[in-house]
């Protein structure tokens, strides 16, 4: 170990977050799980800038709350369905590769009532997204890492964030993937 003060020794890893700035802007810490469709409840001042630099934080987000479920075909269409708190979820998977989103919930009063009740997608490849009276927000994910020539960022995909106003009560979203 090195002594206390003096940087890490050679086989000691480094945060990029500790590192000397030789970028010029370091990437920000993802606060929150990245999937698709994992919901969180945003202020009103939440927007692309503010996700993207991991900056603001959700008013309440379902990621890792425990959810009763339960999976049924229906002509040949797998549907998932999600009983979370104060959120009903339901994924459809066609057998054409579309998937359909619906989300149906009841505000609690503790929310702002000017607040977006969202859903983010972290996508690899584009894909055709269509989302009834959304706003949508998007930035790209990307890790920055070490190499010989010095550090190396590397885009890993695109966040697609999907919001609608709290008030709204329900929602849906369809994704195509093409070809």
């Amino acid at each position: 170990m090195a002594p206390a003060g003096s940087g890490p020794s050679e086989s000691e890893a480094v945060s990029i977050h500790n590192i000397d700035r030789r970028l010029e802007t370091l990437p920000p810490v993802d606060r929150e799980p990245r999937a698709i469709f994992q919901e969180r409840l945003w202020q009103k001042d939440a927007g692309p800038e503010a996700i993207a630099a991991g900056t603001i934080q959700p008013v309440f987000s379902w990621a890792a709350l425990p959810a009763r479920y339960s999976c049924r075909e229906e002509s040949g269409v797998l549907v998932f369905s999600f009983e979370l708190e104060r959120l009903a979820k339901t994924i459809r998977f066609s057998a054409d590769g579309r998937v359909e989103l619906t989300l149906a919930w009841e505000p609690d009063p503790g929310w702002p009532r000017d607040g977006w009740l969202a859903t983010e997608l972290s996508l690899g490849h584009p894909l055709a997204i269509d989302a009834p009276r959304a706003a949508e927000w998007r930035h790209v994910i990307e890790t920055v890492a070490q190499s010989e020539s010095g550090l190396d960022r590397t885009r890993q995909g695109e966040s697609v964030t999907l919001a609608w106003p709290v008030g709204a009560g329900a929602a849906r979203v369809t994704l195509t993937f093409p070809g």
